[in-house]
C-alpha cells in the first residue's frame, strides 16, 4: 500500500515538473490567488484590530463605561462619582477617569480640517502601555500641549515636536510624538493631560446632545484590581451591585463588544468575506485550468494506466495529488509575497496589517480546499477515458 502511495505522489511530481516553465507559472497563479485571499483577510482584520487597538493599551484589568455605551466610541459618558463608587470594592486597587473626543485639527497653514482622537487622562499615572510617552510627563502639565501619534499623516507631512496645530479653533503645540496608529473615524491620536482636555473642549457644545462637558462627565473608566483577584469572576459579581446606568467589562469582553458592533453594523465583515471567496474561485479556476491541461497532455498515459488495470478511483489519486502539491508550492510564496504587502500597507497608510496564526491557517485551509475541488473537477476527463479510444 505504501509504495502505491509513493507511486501515485512520484507520479502527480512527475507530471507537473516533466514542464518546468508550465510549473513555475503554475505555481505563480496559485501564489496570487494565495496573496489575494490574504489580503482580503488582512484587511478585514486590519479594520477591526485598528479601530481597538487603543483598547489593548488600556493599563486595566476592567473596564467601567455607562451601560448605554454599546460600543467604545460611542459618545455616551458617565459620573466621576460612580468611579468613587466602585473604587471602594475591596477588590479594586485603584481606578483611574479616561477622557475621550473626536475632535477637529487643523494644521498651521491649513484649511482643512482632520478628525482626531483626543485622550485625556492623568499623565503623572501609566494609565496607557504605549512606548514612548512617559518621558512627556512634565511638558504635557504644560498649557496647550499635546503629543500627536506619528501615523497621523497629511499633505504637509508628519507632525514635528514645536509644530503649532488648532483643535477646535484652540491653538495647540506639539510637544512630542508616539505611535499607536490611525482608526476608521480618525485620521490619528492626540494624548494630552486631563487639564488640557477640559480646557480644549470648555465652553463648546460636544457630543450627540451637544451638553457641554466637563471632567465629571468621565468615558471610560480603568480598574486595576488586587493581585490574586479572579478578574472574570469579580466581573460578574460585581455588576449585580452596581447601578444600573454602569456596567463592568473585562477588556477581552471590551474588545469583543467592539468586534461585533463593527462587523455586524458596518457590513465589512462580509465585504471582505466576499473578496476573500473572489480569491478562492479564482484560485479553483487556476489550478482546474492547470490540472486539466496536465491531463489532456497526459491522456495517453492515464490510458495506458487504465488498460493495465488502475481504476479511476486511482487516477483520482493522482490529479488529486498533482492539486495538493500546487497548493502547498503556491502557499509559500504567496505568504512571503502577502508578508511584504501587508508591510508596504502598514508604512503606507498606518494600518494594522498583522499576519497571525488563525488567517494564516484559514488561508491555508482554503487553498488546500479549492485545490481538492479543483482536482476533483479536471479528474471527470479521467472517467471517460478509453483506452481503446487513444490507441485506435
Amino acid at each position: 500500500m505504501s509504495n502505491w502511495i509513493l507511486f501515485k505522489l512520484y507520479l502527480a511530481w512527475q507530471n507537473l515538473t516533466f514542464n518546468k516553465q508550465r510549473f513555475i507559472v503554475a505555481v505563480s497563479a496559485v501564489a496570487f490567488a494565495v496573496t489575494l485571499m490574504f489580503v482580503q483577510v488582512g484587511f478585514r482584520n486590519s479594520y477591526l484590530d485598528t479601530n481597538f487597538e487603543y483598547i489593548n493599551r488600556f493599563n486595566a484589568d476592567l473596564i467601567l463605561v455607562n451601560s448605554q455605551r454599546y460600543v467604545s466610541f460611542a459618545d455616551t459618558t458617565f459620573k466621576k462619582n460612580r468611579l468613587y463608587l466602585v473604587e471602594k470594592f475591596p477588590e479594586v486597587k485603584v481606578a483611574y477617569p479616561l477622557y475621550i473626543h473626536i475632535a477637529n485639527w487643523r494644521n498651521k497653514g491649513e484649511t482643512r480640517e482632520y478628525p482626531m482622537r483626543l485622550l485625556g487622562y492623568n499623565i503623572s499615572k501609566s494609565i496607557l502601555l504605549i512606548s514612548g510617552i512617559k518621558k512627556y510627563t512634565n511638558t504635557l502639565k504644560l498649557a496647550d500641549t499635546v503629543i500627536v501619534d506619528r501615523k497621523f499623516r497629511s499633505p504637509f507631512g508628519q507632525l514635528q515636536k514645536g509644530d503649532v496645530a488648532e483643535i477646535i479653533n484652540r491653538k495647540v503645540k506639539v510637544v512630542g510624538t508616539f505611535e499607536l496608529g490611525r482608526v476608521t473615524f480618525a485620521d490619528g491620536n492626540l494624548i494630552t493631560s486631563y487639564q488640557n482636555f477640559l480646557r480644549i473642549i470648555a465652553n463648546k457644545p460636544v457630543g450627540i446632545s451637544g451638553k457641554i462637558r466637563t471632567l465629571d462627565d468621565i468615558d471610560i473608566g480603568l480598574l486595576q484590581v488586587n493581585t490574586g483577584v479572579n478578574i472574570d469572576k469579580f466581573a460578574k459579581e460585581i455588576n449585580k451591585n452596581l447601578p444600573g446606568d454602569i456596567r463592568i467589562f473585562t477588556k477581552q469582553q471590551f474588545i469583543n463588544r467592539d468586534r461585533i458592533y463593527l462587523e455586524s453594523s458596518t457590513g465589512i465583515g462580509f465585504i471582505f468575506f466576499l473578496g476573500t471567496i473572489v480569491g478562492f474561485v479564482v484560485g479553483i479556476i487556476v489550478i482546474y485550468n492547470i490540472i486539466y491541461s496536465d491531463i489532456l497532455d497526459n491522456l495517453p498515459q492515464y490510458a495506458t494506466l487504465k488498460a493495465m488495470g488502475y481504476s479511476n478511483s486511482s487516477l483520482l489519486y493522482v490529479v488529486m495529488a498533482e492539486s495538493l502539491i500546487l497548493s502547498i508550492f503556491g502557499f509559500f510564496p504567496g505568504f512571503g509575497f502577502s508578508i511584504l504587502i501587508y508591510n508596504r500597507i502598514e508604512n503606507a497608510i498606518g494600518l494594522l496589517m498583522k499576519i497571525n496564526l488563525n488567517s494564516t491557517l484559514l488561508v491555508f485551509s482554503l487553498t488546500i480546499i479549492m485545490s481538492l475541488i479543483s482536482g476533483y473537477i479536471a479528474s471527470r476527463k479521467l472517467h471517460k477515458v478509453d483506452p481503446v479510444d487513444i490507441y485506435e
